[in-house]
């Protein structure tokens, strides 16, 4: 009995993520969790530094596709810059937050960094690299 994702269904979710009028938004957040499968948007206290805005992941991918068009894989190159000196702020980890069907914003994914990331100076960044995956296409 098969009780997983097709490679079909996860090109399809993949692509519906990205350009599929959800929405999709990458930012940073600050309280000490560790993100699981039942983390809630609500859970997470984002980060507000000055010069802080979630990037649009509708425009900030570069998808790499199958030939039949389908997004096999994301990579987004997020940098998040402080615009101002003030109050030191740790950023913990990000999340990716998308639109429900009803227009509800929702938690779609989140990872805690290794380290907390601080900023305090202007100019101090948050950069890392994130791979969005349709994991098994194929097989």
């Amino acid at each position: 009995m098969f009780s997983g994702v097709t490679d079909v269904g996860e090109a399809t979710v993949l692509n519906l993520l990205l350009d599929g009028g959800r929405n999709p938004r990458l930012g940073l957040f600050k309280n000490d969790l560790t993100p699981d499968g039942a983390t809630l948007l609500g859970d997470l206290v984002p980060c507000d530094f000055p010069g802080m805005a979630p990037l649009d992941l509708t425009t900030a991918t570069a998808p790499i596709t199958a030939p039949d068009g389908q997004t096999l894989r994301t990579a987004i190159a997020a940098t998040f810059t402080r615009s101002t000196s003030g109050v030191s702020q740790d950023c913990i980890g990000w999340y990716i937050q998308v639109d429900d069907l009803t227009g509800t914003p929702v938690c779609y994914a989140a990872q805690r960094f290794s380290t907390p990331q601080r900023v305090q100076a202007a100019g101090d960044q948050v950069t890392f690299d994130l791979d969005i995956i349709a994991t098994d296409l194929g097989s």
